[in-house]
């Protein structure tokens, strides 16, 4: 009982409780180091379609999800948006590539609903690195599940059909079907909204 009194004090301190919580999933954090965290860190609550990340923009933060959610999407010459990816609750979002090389993004990141997320100013995240191993581990935790997601996009854009492209989409994605616009799952599964529709119509 002392153990469970001493662990609702501390998260009693903490800022955002929920978001340490949520984080967990990529491995344990100790409540001091997330402590530290919150600490170096801002709320930020932004409307939907704000871009965090343009297109040609340094990356200079990450941002982890507290409630809401965010696109990930290339754009050709003409203007024509391709998906990438999506991000909901719990999830860290970044420009990593530029973070990492230090070169524009190729790539924009813009929100799909109100969002509200922790930002980090990756110069500040990148000493916690030599803080404690829970956060080298935090890191490769996230690079391993990225890796994943890349193979599974690959994946689902090269085998099966719409309707099973589809499928594997809200299996990868639960909320799509709920969340987002149809046109921006459309989008990510690499066929036109109106083939989604006939997709759609003929499963009903």
């Amino acid at each position: 009982m002392l153990i469970a009194l001493d662990q609702f004090f501390l998260k009693k301190n903490m800022k955002y409780p929920v978001l340490f919580s949520l984080i967990q999933h990529f491995g344990p954090i100790p409540e001091t180091e997330w402590e530290a965290l919150e600490n170096v860190s801002t709320i930020k609550t932004v409307p939907k379609n704000t871009k965090t990340l343009q297109i040609g923009e340094m990356a200079t933060d990450i941002g982890m999800i507290i409630t809401g959610s965010v696109r990930f999407y290339y754009q050709d010459e003409e203007g024509k948006e391709f998906n990438h990816a999506f991000m909901f609750e719990g999830s860290l979002f970044s420009g990593y590539p530029s973070l990492v090389t230090k070169k524009p993004s190729r790539f924009c990141i813009e929100t799909m609903e109100e969002t509200t997320y922790l930002c980090i100013p990756w110069h500040e995240f990148e000493k916690f690195y030599d803080r404690h191993p829970s956060w080298d581990r935090l890191g490769r935790k996230v690079l391993e599940w990225n890796y994943l997601n890349k193979m599974e996009r690959e994946a689902l854009l090269l085998v099966g059909n719409a309707y099973s492209k589809y499928q594997r989409a809200l299996e990868l994605y639960p909320q799509l079907k709920e969340r987002i616009p149809q046109y921006h799952l459309a989008s990510f599964i690499g066929i036109t909204p109106s083939a989604l529709n006939r997709i759609l119509k003929k499963k009903t």
